[in-house]
């Protein structure tokens, strides 16, 4: 019996061990737009991909948009030889709370995610039509919020019709963003660790019918 309990143990220690991280993760691909007049940057895009989602939603006719506000524009050198100049743009989300910044929903109009934005920036290097978008936001709808309370989005801003510079946000432009938005990182089993409950249950089965 000993030597049963201590198998039992081995076992567990080797399925802690061996357990993994899911990541949900939602792609997207589409444009995005700044306005001068309003200081608004909206993206529109469609669902293109999802990892470490079940059941996964209808990506065909999906849509994801969101709007963000101009806060104020920086231009800064990087602390290395040859490193180019680079302008970041900072952005908040609507001051009223009850105004969602993000929606997402999948192909059959169902809402998957809402979400309000903590921060987000657009920088590149200037001259450059090719950036970098990344946001802080909070989850507060949707059949996908318990994945994703806090998330990160990140995404390639290419081929602006304007330049990275620190005049750039004094008049409209427009480009495309392919980005992803991550989620909450989930622990589950690998499948080392399904093998070893399998073996598990075999052994417990022999035990208790002897």
């Amino acid at each position: 019996m000993k030597n049963f309990v201590t198998g039992i143990f081995v076992v567990f220690t080797m399925m802690m061990a061996s357990s993994v991280q899911a990541i949900p993760t939602l792609f997207f691909d589409g444009s995005i737009n700044y306005t001068v007049d309003s200081g608004e940057l909206q993206v529109s895009a469609a669902l293109t991909e999802t990892t470490d989602i079940n059941p996964a939603p209808e990506l065909s006719g999906s849509s994801m948009n969101f709007s963000v506000f101009f806060d104020t524009v920086e231009t800064y050198s990087a602390s290395c030889f040859f490193c180019a100049t680079s302008t970041r743009g900072s952005f908040h989300g609507a001051t009223d709370a009850l105004i969602n910044d993000l929606e997402i929903f999948d192909g059959n109009g169902n809402t998957l995610l809402t979400a309000k934005f903590l921060g987000l920036s657009l920088e590149g290097i200037n001259g450059g039509t090719t950036g970098e978008v990344i946001g802080l936001l909070n989850a507060t709808g949707g059949s996908l919020e318990y994945l994703f309370g806090s998330s990160d989005l990140f995404a390639l801003q290419l081929g602006l019709d304007t330049v990275f510079s620190n005049t750039m946000y004094d008049s409209n432009f427009t480009g495309m963003v392919d980005g992803n938005i991550k989620g909450n990182s989930v622990p589950e089993p690998s499948p080392l660790a399904l093998l070893c409950l399998g073996l598990l249950m075999v052994i417990l089965v022999r035990k208790l019918t002897v």
